[in-house]
Protein backbone atom coordinates (compact mmCIF):
# COMPACT_ATOMS: atom_id res chain seq x y z
CA UNK A 1 0.00 0.00 0.00
CA UNK A 2 1.33 3.32 -1.44
CA UNK A 3 -0.87 5.31 0.30
CA UNK A 4 -0.70 7.31 3.32
CA UNK A 5 -3.56 6.16 4.70
CA UNK A 6 -4.87 2.34 5.83
CA UNK A 7 -6.39 1.08 2.60
CA UNK A 8 -9.12 -2.17 2.16
CA UNK A 9 -8.72 -4.10 -1.11
CA UNK A 10 -8.89 -7.48 -2.97
CA UNK A 11 -6.83 -9.44 -5.43
CA UNK A 12 -8.68 -10.02 -8.90
CA UNK A 13 -7.19 -12.95 -11.70
CA UNK A 14 -7.24 -13.21 -15.23
CA UNK A 15 -5.21 -15.50 -16.21
CA UNK A 16 -5.05 -19.01 -16.40
CA UNK A 17 -8.94 -19.67 -16.49
CA UNK A 18 -8.95 -21.95 -13.52
CA UNK A 19 -8.18 -19.00 -10.70
CA UNK A 20 -10.57 -16.86 -12.85
CA UNK A 21 -13.17 -18.36 -10.31
CA UNK A 22 -11.87 -17.64 -7.12
CA UNK A 23 -13.40 -14.00 -7.62
CA UNK A 24 -12.38 -11.37 -5.71
CA UNK A 25 -9.49 -12.28 -2.68
CA UNK A 26 -9.45 -10.32 -0.38
CA UNK A 27 -6.51 -8.13 1.08
CA UNK A 28 -8.39 -6.66 4.51
CA UNK A 29 -7.09 -3.90 5.66
CA UNK A 30 -3.93 -2.51 4.67
CA UNK A 31 -1.52 -0.41 6.61
CA UNK A 32 0.21 2.69 4.74
CA UNK A 33 3.39 1.94 3.53
CA UNK A 34 3.13 -1.82 4.02
CA UNK A 35 2.60 -5.29 1.97
CA UNK A 36 0.55 -8.08 3.44
CA UNK A 37 -0.23 -11.52 2.89
CA UNK A 38 -3.08 -13.48 1.87
CA UNK A 39 -4.16 -17.11 1.94
CA UNK A 40 -6.99 -18.29 -0.30
CA UNK A 41 -7.77 -22.38 -1.43
CA UNK A 42 -5.93 -23.07 -4.55
CA UNK A 43 -7.93 -24.44 -7.95
CA UNK A 44 -7.49 -28.19 -8.57
CA UNK A 45 -4.34 -28.14 -11.12
CA UNK A 46 -5.31 -31.15 -13.01
CA UNK A 47 -2.15 -30.26 -15.48
CA UNK A 48 1.07 -29.24 -13.57
CA UNK A 49 3.94 -26.87 -14.71
CA UNK A 50 4.60 -23.94 -14.88
CA UNK A 51 2.41 -21.02 -15.12
CA UNK A 52 1.98 -17.22 -15.70
CA UNK A 53 -0.56 -15.63 -13.34
CA UNK A 54 -1.48 -12.53 -13.89
CA UNK A 55 -4.02 -10.54 -11.27
CA UNK A 56 -4.73 -7.15 -10.38
CA UNK A 57 -4.70 -5.83 -7.05
CA UNK A 58 -7.73 -2.91 -6.33
CA UNK A 59 -8.14 -1.01 -3.56
CA UNK A 60 -10.50 1.40 -2.06
CA UNK A 61 -9.35 4.50 -2.61
CA UNK A 62 -9.50 3.40 -6.62
CA UNK A 63 -5.71 2.66 -7.40
CA UNK A 64 -5.37 -0.73 -9.39
CA UNK A 65 -2.02 -2.16 -9.32
CA UNK A 66 -0.95 -4.87 -12.61
CA UNK A 67 1.06 -7.85 -11.66
CA UNK A 68 2.41 -10.90 -13.59
CA UNK A 69 4.31 -13.58 -11.72
CA UNK A 70 5.42 -16.93 -12.69
CA UNK A 71 4.32 -19.98 -10.61
CA UNK A 72 6.06 -23.42 -10.64
CA UNK A 73 4.17 -26.83 -9.66
CA UNK A 74 6.66 -28.74 -10.95
CA UNK A 75 6.83 -31.83 -8.64
CA UNK A 76 8.33 -35.22 -7.87
CA UNK A 77 5.52 -37.22 -5.39
CA UNK A 78 6.77 -39.90 -2.85
CA UNK A 79 6.71 -43.35 -4.76
CA UNK A 80 4.93 -45.63 -1.72
CA UNK A 81 5.23 -48.30 -4.11
CA UNK A 82 8.05 -48.63 -6.17
CA UNK A 83 7.01 -48.63 -9.89
CA UNK A 84 8.15 -51.40 -12.18
CA UNK A 85 10.19 -50.04 -15.02
CA UNK A 86 8.98 -52.43 -18.08
CA UNK A 87 7.83 -49.47 -20.52
CA UNK A 88 4.03 -50.52 -19.92
CA UNK A 89 2.22 -48.17 -17.73
CA UNK A 90 0.30 -50.90 -15.39
CA UNK A 91 -3.46 -49.06 -13.55
CA UNK A 92 -2.16 -47.82 -10.24
CA UNK A 93 1.07 -47.27 -11.11
CA UNK A 94 1.90 -44.06 -11.02
CA UNK A 95 -0.05 -41.35 -10.45
CA UNK A 96 -2.37 -39.54 -12.67
CA UNK A 97 -3.13 -35.37 -11.21
CA UNK A 98 1.00 -35.11 -11.49
CA UNK A 99 1.79 -34.84 -15.10
CA UNK A 100 3.57 -31.72 -16.90
CA UNK A 101 2.93 -31.57 -20.66
CA UNK A 102 4.43 -30.19 -23.54
CA UNK A 103 1.98 -29.92 -25.97
CA UNK A 104 1.55 -26.43 -27.49
CA UNK A 105 3.80 -24.04 -29.33
CA UNK A 106 5.30 -22.35 -27.01
CA UNK A 107 7.53 -25.73 -26.22
CA UNK A 108 8.60 -26.08 -29.86
CA UNK A 109 11.94 -25.82 -30.40
CA UNK A 110 13.49 -25.29 -33.97
CA UNK A 111 10.90 -27.34 -35.57
CA UNK A 112 9.63 -26.34 -38.88
CA UNK A 113 5.85 -26.88 -39.71
CA UNK A 114 5.72 -28.54 -36.58
CA UNK A 115 2.24 -30.24 -36.97
CA UNK A 116 0.69 -30.14 -33.70
CA UNK A 117 0.74 -32.40 -30.76
CA UNK A 118 -0.32 -35.59 -33.15
CA UNK A 119 3.32 -34.80 -34.53
CA UNK A 120 4.98 -34.60 -31.35
CA UNK A 121 4.02 -34.06 -27.52
CA UNK A 122 4.69 -35.16 -24.53
CA UNK A 123 3.86 -35.99 -21.17
CA UNK A 124 6.10 -36.40 -17.95
CA UNK A 125 5.98 -37.41 -14.20
CA UNK A 126 8.17 -38.45 -11.75
CA UNK A 127 8.26 -39.93 -8.42
CA UNK A 128 11.19 -40.29 -5.86
CA UNK A 129 11.78 -41.84 -2.63
CA UNK A 130 15.38 -42.18 -0.40
CA UNK A 131 16.81 -44.75 -2.85
CA UNK A 132 16.14 -43.69 -6.20
CA UNK A 133 14.30 -40.78 -8.83
CA UNK A 134 11.74 -42.38 -10.89
CA UNK A 135 10.20 -40.92 -14.36
CA UNK A 136 7.65 -41.74 -16.80
CA UNK A 137 6.65 -40.09 -19.91
CA UNK A 138 4.57 -40.64 -22.79
CA UNK A 139 5.08 -39.29 -25.79
CA UNK A 140 2.91 -39.16 -29.26
CA UNK A 141 4.97 -38.93 -32.17
CA UNK A 142 4.08 -40.23 -35.84
CA UNK A 143 7.33 -41.15 -36.83
CA UNK A 144 9.46 -43.07 -34.46
CA UNK A 145 13.51 -42.77 -35.53
CA UNK A 146 16.53 -42.87 -33.70
CA UNK A 147 19.25 -44.38 -36.12
CA UNK A 148 22.24 -43.35 -34.17
CA UNK A 149 25.07 -45.70 -33.74
CA UNK A 150 25.59 -45.43 -29.90
CA UNK A 151 23.99 -44.30 -26.71
CA UNK A 152 26.16 -40.96 -26.74
CA UNK A 153 25.21 -39.64 -29.87
CA UNK A 154 21.21 -40.45 -29.25
CA UNK A 155 20.28 -37.23 -29.52
CA UNK A 156 20.50 -36.94 -32.93
CA UNK A 157 17.01 -38.84 -32.91
CA UNK A 158 14.13 -39.66 -31.14
CA UNK A 159 14.64 -39.50 -27.32
CA UNK A 160 14.76 -37.61 -24.22
CA UNK A 161 17.32 -35.65 -23.04
CA UNK A 162 16.84 -34.83 -18.96
CA UNK A 163 18.66 -32.86 -16.62
CA UNK A 164 19.13 -31.99 -12.97
CA UNK A 165 21.14 -29.69 -10.66
CA UNK A 166 22.45 -30.31 -7.14
CA UNK A 167 22.12 -27.49 -5.48
CA UNK A 168 25.25 -26.88 -3.39
CA UNK A 169 25.76 -23.45 -1.34
CA UNK A 170 29.25 -24.52 -0.65
CA UNK A 171 29.92 -24.60 -4.21
CA UNK A 172 32.63 -22.75 -5.57
CA UNK A 173 31.48 -21.57 -9.73
CA UNK A 174 34.62 -19.96 -11.24
CA UNK A 175 34.11 -17.34 -13.61
CA UNK A 176 32.85 -18.29 -17.21
CA UNK A 177 31.37 -22.00 -15.56
CA UNK A 178 28.19 -20.51 -14.02
CA UNK A 179 25.36 -22.32 -14.78
CA UNK A 180 27.33 -25.09 -17.03
CA UNK A 181 27.65 -27.64 -14.94
CA UNK A 182 25.21 -30.02 -14.30
CA UNK A 183 23.82 -33.60 -14.68
CA UNK A 184 22.34 -34.08 -18.29
CA UNK A 185 20.96 -37.82 -18.80
CA UNK A 186 20.47 -39.16 -22.76
CA UNK A 187 17.46 -42.04 -22.61
CA UNK A 188 16.31 -43.67 -25.96
CA UNK A 189 15.87 -46.37 -27.70
CA UNK A 190 18.09 -47.31 -30.87
CA UNK A 191 16.84 -48.28 -33.94
CA UNK A 192 18.68 -51.82 -34.10
CA UNK A 193 17.44 -51.91 -30.25
CA UNK A 194 20.11 -50.79 -27.98
CA UNK A 195 18.26 -49.44 -25.06
CA UNK A 196 19.69 -47.21 -22.44
CA UNK A 197 20.90 -44.22 -20.45
CA UNK A 198 23.88 -42.14 -21.20
CA UNK A 199 25.23 -39.89 -18.56
CA UNK A 200 26.54 -36.79 -21.05
CA UNK A 201 27.01 -34.31 -19.15
CA UNK A 202 28.36 -33.88 -15.27
CA UNK A 203 28.31 -31.19 -12.33
CA UNK A 204 31.68 -31.54 -11.05
CA UNK A 205 34.68 -32.75 -12.45
CA UNK A 206 34.66 -35.80 -9.95
CA UNK A 207 32.06 -37.43 -11.75
CA UNK A 208 32.62 -38.94 -15.45
CA UNK A 209 30.09 -38.59 -18.97
CA UNK A 210 29.35 -42.72 -18.88
CA UNK A 211 26.73 -45.49 -19.70
CA UNK A 212 24.81 -46.08 -16.89
CA UNK A 213 24.40 -49.93 -17.08
CA UNK A 214 22.73 -49.10 -13.51
CA UNK A 215 19.85 -47.17 -14.57
CA UNK A 216 17.00 -49.12 -15.65
CA UNK A 217 15.58 -47.73 -18.62
CA UNK A 218 11.84 -49.44 -20.37
CA UNK A 219 10.93 -48.20 -23.68
CA UNK A 220 8.22 -49.31 -25.41
CA UNK A 221 5.69 -48.13 -28.56
CA UNK A 222 1.98 -49.13 -29.37
CA UNK A 223 0.73 -46.95 -32.38
CA UNK A 224 2.47 -43.70 -32.24
CA UNK A 225 2.87 -43.35 -28.59
CA UNK A 226 6.39 -43.95 -26.81
CA UNK A 227 6.39 -44.75 -23.23
CA UNK A 228 9.72 -44.25 -21.40
CA UNK A 229 10.24 -45.83 -17.62
CA UNK A 230 13.25 -44.70 -16.17
CA UNK A 231 14.70 -45.21 -12.86
CA UNK A 232 18.38 -44.67 -11.41
CA UNK A 233 19.57 -44.53 -7.62
CA UNK A 234 20.91 -41.03 -6.10
CA UNK A 235 24.02 -42.51 -5.66
CA UNK A 236 24.91 -43.92 -8.56
CA UNK A 237 23.49 -40.68 -10.62
CA UNK A 238 25.80 -38.76 -8.24
CA UNK A 239 29.34 -41.25 -7.84
CA UNK A 240 31.83 -39.16 -7.78
CA UNK A 241 30.89 -35.93 -7.64
CA UNK A 242 31.40 -35.43 -3.75
CA UNK A 243 27.45 -34.42 -2.96
CA UNK A 244 26.21 -35.01 0.00
CA UNK A 245 22.75 -35.35 -1.25
CA UNK A 246 19.95 -36.30 1.50
CA UNK A 247 16.54 -36.45 -0.82
CA UNK A 248 13.80 -35.23 1.47
CA UNK A 249 9.70 -33.69 0.98
CA UNK A 250 10.99 -30.24 0.48
CA UNK A 251 14.21 -30.86 -1.78
CA UNK A 252 14.09 -28.72 -4.65
CA UNK A 253 16.67 -29.45 -7.97
CA UNK A 254 17.41 -27.66 -10.93
CA UNK A 255 15.25 -29.81 -13.51
CA UNK A 256 14.58 -29.42 -17.41
CA UNK A 257 13.25 -31.98 -20.11
CA UNK A 258 13.29 -32.11 -23.78
CA UNK A 259 12.33 -34.48 -26.35
CA UNK A 260 14.06 -34.67 -29.45
CA UNK A 261 12.89 -35.62 -32.88
CA UNK A 262 13.61 -37.14 -36.11
CA UNK A 263 11.16 -37.93 -38.59
CA UNK A 264 13.62 -39.53 -41.40
CA UNK A 265 16.46 -36.69 -42.36
CA UNK A 266 17.38 -36.70 -38.49
CA UNK A 267 16.91 -34.31 -36.13
CA UNK A 268 14.53 -31.66 -37.00
CA UNK A 269 14.17 -29.79 -33.63
CA UNK A 270 12.60 -30.98 -30.08
CA UNK A 271 10.01 -29.73 -27.73
CA UNK A 272 11.14 -28.77 -24.16
CA UNK A 273 9.61 -28.28 -20.55
CA UNK A 274 11.71 -25.29 -19.43
CA UNK A 275 14.92 -24.70 -21.09
CA UNK A 276 19.05 -24.76 -20.57
CA UNK A 277 19.63 -27.89 -22.82
CA UNK A 278 18.66 -27.93 -26.18
CA UNK A 279 19.82 -24.43 -27.27
CA UNK A 280 22.02 -23.22 -24.53
CA UNK A 281 23.73 -25.48 -21.79
CA UNK A 282 22.85 -23.15 -18.97
CA UNK A 283 21.39 -24.60 -15.78
CA UNK A 284 20.00 -20.62 -14.84
CA UNK A 285 17.46 -21.54 -17.46
CA UNK A 286 15.76 -24.82 -15.57
CA UNK A 287 13.21 -25.03 -13.38
CA UNK A 288 13.01 -26.45 -9.60
CA UNK A 289 11.59 -30.26 -9.08
CA UNK A 290 10.26 -29.94 -5.93
CA UNK A 291 10.19 -33.07 -4.21
CA UNK A 292 6.88 -33.64 -1.87
CA UNK A 293 6.12 -36.47 0.38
Amino acid sequence: NLANKVEKGYIQFSEPNMFTNLGKVSLGYVPRSSTVETEFDCPDIRQKGMYSLKYKAVFNDGNVYDFNQLVDFTMATYAKTKPNIDGIESEGEWPLNTAMRADSDEYVKQIKNWGGADDLSADVRLMWDEENLYMISNVKDNVQRNVAEELNKAWQGDGIQLALYFIDQNEFIAIGQGGTNFNEFIIARLDDGTVGTYMNKVQRSGQKARLLDKAQTAIERKGNITTYEWSIAWKDMLEGSGLDFDPKSGTRIGFSILWNDDDGEGRRGWIEYASGIGEYKDSSLFTYLNLVK
